[in-house]
């Protein structure tokens, strides 16, 4: 499968708001499966990191084929420099996967699709921003 992901998290400081925005498509050539977001309703920073890496996951609503709208969750690992082939990427969709960080995994929806590996090419890099909505400075947000 060959994906593309830009996913990123906005935090205005004066009220700790957030504002999530980003777009995945996934092309599974061998199934004959398009996946592309509809929406990213959330982005999660786990409170506890894996070793030797840094986890994101990522939720929100994908269409297959250009129908339904399914939820979904990736979870992304930066493990390491670009080409490494340390860096890895879940994805799960439809039945099984979670609508929002406390739900309840999806059932009877007619769809699902799951799949895991290791980023061969390319490199997942990890960005979050904050906003200081007084002064308009942008810098690295603090998890």
């Amino acid at each position: 499968a060959n994906f593309s992901l830009f996913v990123s998290r906005l935090i205005f400081s004066a009220d700790d708001a957030e504002v999530v925005v980003g777009s995945v498509l996934w092309v599974d050539g061998a199934a004959g499966l398009t996946l592309h977001s509809t929406g990213i309703t959330e982005y999660i920073v786990p409170p506890v990191e894996p070793e030797g890496g840094v986890l994101r996951q990522i939720i929100g609503t994908m269409s297959a084929n250009d129908e339904g709208g399914y939820p979904f969750e990736m979870e992304i690992v930066d493990a390491d420099l670009p080409g490494s082939g340390n860096d890895t990427v879940v994805l799960k969709v439809g039945d099984g996967a979670r609508a929002s960080d406390n739900a309840t995994p999806a059932s009877g929806l007619g769809f699902s699709y799951a799949a895991t590996g290791t980023v061969v090419t390319g490199d997942i890099q990890e960005l979050d921003l904050e906003i200081d909505l007084a002064t308009g400075v942008v810098g690295p947000a603090e998890d």
